[in-house]
């Protein structure tokens, strides 16, 4: 799998994404206001793996709104958001901002994803199919 590092600008937050071998990565953007604020798009595949990495657990700001369904993991210090977490029947499930990969990525034509009327049972049934189904967290210290 070839492996994709990133980070939030002043690396608190740092992860890699394993990526499926000859697998297309295509981008999606959110249309909530979030997402549009932060200019955020996502990646995900349902066999890519995610090892995000928090170094400092005071800098990390989770950010839930809305159905409350999905958090946003959040650098206090620089604002800068890598990745979003679910958990969907008990199984953490992810996306990656792309926006924060270290070799920059570009978002042109990425489809936009409206949640607008959309049931909390189809966005957990939506990211249990099509999210990163591998997820792990490590807190590295404070």
């Amino acid at each position: 799998m070839p492996s994709v590092p990133g980070a939030c600008h002043c690396r608190n937050l740092t992860y890699t994404l394993e990526w499926p071998d000859h697998e297309e990565m295509p981008f999606r953007k959110c249309s909530c206001s979030f997402c549009t604020k932060h200019g955020a798009f996502y990646a995900a595949h349902p066999r890519a793996a995610l090892l995000g990495r928090v170094k400092s657990r005071a800098a990390l700001s989770r950010y839930t709104f809305g159905t409350g369904t999905a958090e946003v993991f959040l650098c206090a210090r620089c604002g800068v958001a890598p990745w979003v977490a679910s958990v969907v029947e008990g199984k953490t499930y992810a996306v990656v901002n792309a926006a924060t990969f270290d070799v920059p990525a570009v978002a042109k034509d990425a489809p936009v994803l409206s949640l607008d009327g959309d049931t909390v049972e189809r966005r957990l049934a939506r990211r249990k199919r099509s999210w990163i189904a591998t997820v792990e967290i490590a807190f590295e210290g404070e």
